[in-house]
């Protein structure tokens, strides 16, 4: 797994305590992606300038939703697959779940924010790019 080679890697040029554990609990390592990637999510959710492409098109923020959920629920259910032993479809929702519980939070988050705002319809999207990213990634992984 390539987690496992970076790890590996990172433990023997910093010789730290921390990359060996992490190198040895794949458990743990297998969530890595995921959190990395749920990190970028908030800091983007919450900055208080949406970030918006140079071009301007027509609801082109949905797509970013849509897309950005979709990465983060194939990466929950990598981090499901690798590290715990459950049914497939127990996984698959699990992942559907999360995903789009986070999406929700970080909607609400948002209104919150100054010159940021909630919006059902981002939800709608988080939910649908999780859905079709757990749809992904089970016929991706499903082959591993």
């Amino acid at each position: 797994m390539w987690q496992n080679r970076i790890l590996r890697f990172l433990s023997r040029v910093s010789g730290t305590r921390f990359w060996r554990w992490i190198a040895k609990n794949r458990e743990f390592s297998a969530w890595i992606p995921a959190a990395f990637w749920a990190f970028t999510v908030f800091v983007l959710s919450v900055s208080p300038k949406g970030v918006t492409p140079p071009v301007q098109i027509h609801h082109i923020d949905k797509v970013f939703h849509f897309s950005a959920y979709a990465f983060f629920a194939f990466l929950m259910l990598c981090g499901v697959k690798w590290s715990l032993r459950w049914p497939f479809m127990r996984y698959m929702a699990f992942a559907l779940i999360f995903t789009s519980a986070y999406g929700i939070l970080m909607e609400i988050f948002q209104g919150f924010i100054p010159s940021r705002h909630m919006s059902g319809v981002d939800v709608i999207f988080n939910t649908l790019g999780a859905f079709v990213g757990t749809v992904f990634g089970r016929l991706v992984l499903w082959r591993i």
